[in-house]
């Protein structure tokens, strides 16, 4: 990414490959940048002190006039970069507070600096994709975000309630997300091949009300292990099982195929 210190890209300017905690340094210098290009799939916040503190703004686009935004113009001393399928944490709404980058599944946010229960909202590159789950080892309560999203009350996780985290680098994988519940509520397992018996899963045999389908999945439904009695098959994902003819609680059985 690139910082210049005039408006629409121009007047001095540095490029940076990583982040940077002092700006001082650099030849466009502190409290000096007014617009940024970024380029790919990189994440950038900007901080208004020295070694990533004071107010912040979060980008995954380029934007030729800070002085509209939040971070303002003249007033960045620090920077983040994160790219690929990197994401950035927040402890505060509106990417503020306290922040941590991360680009691989996170089974245990305790086990980060940033803690658990304490995310509020969530920066995502553009292309990238996260499930966020409210329990450890990816179980509990979960939310899919395809997009940034500035205040976690938003979705299922709710804030400060993030404790495992799956990032995709693209988009998510040929599969499914299981609910116990409607509307994609209660305990989740994620599933990227077919299942003979969901008796022995976390989300077990009998239990599922709500699917959502990932990657381009179609899924059938069998009311029976090993794809017994009539399976019935669905090209979207269902907020409530109780509209289709498998029904509510219904599912020892599932097969995940490949969009045709």
């Amino acid at each position: 990414m690139t910082l210049f210190n005039q408006a629409n890209y121009e007047g001095t300017s540095t490029t940076f490959a990583a982040s940077d905690p002092d700006l001082a340094d650099n030849e466009i210098g502190d409290n000096a940048a007014t617009s940024l290009k970024v380029e790919g799939s990189a994440v950038v916040t900007l901080f208004e002190h020295p070694d990533y503190t004071g107010n912040q703004e979060t980008f995954t686009a380029s934007d030729a006039d800070l002085a509209d935004n939040a971070i303002g113009s003249n007033t960045v001393s620090s920077i983040q970069i994160g790219f690929g399928s990197s994401i950035v944490l927040y402890t505060d709404p509106n990417y503020k507070g306290t922040s941590e980058t991360i680009s691989e599944d996170t089974p245990r946010m305790a086990d980060l600096p940033i803690g658990d229960d304490t995310v509020s909202s969530v920066a995502l590159p553009t292309g990238s994709q996260v499930i966020l789950y409210r329990d450890a080892d990816y179980s509990g309560i979960a939310a899919v975000l395809n997009q940034s999203e500035a205040d976690l009350d938003n979705t299922d996780v709710r804030q400060d309630k993030l404790s495992s985290v799956k990032v995709f680098g693209g988009p998510l994988p040929v599969g499914c997300v299981l609910y116990q519940h409607s509307d994609y509520f209660g305990e989740t397992e994620t599933l990227t091949a077919s299942d003979p018996d969901l008796s022995d899963n976390p989300v077990g045999s009998g239990i599922i009300t709500s699917i959502r389908l990932t990657g381009g999945a179609i899924v059938e439904l069998y009311p029976e292990p090993n794809y017994g009695g009539r399976g019935e098959r669905l090209y979207n994902s269902n907020r409530d099982l109780r509209n289709t003819e498998i029904g509510n609680d219904g599912v020892a059985s599932i097969k995940i195929l490949a969009a045709e």
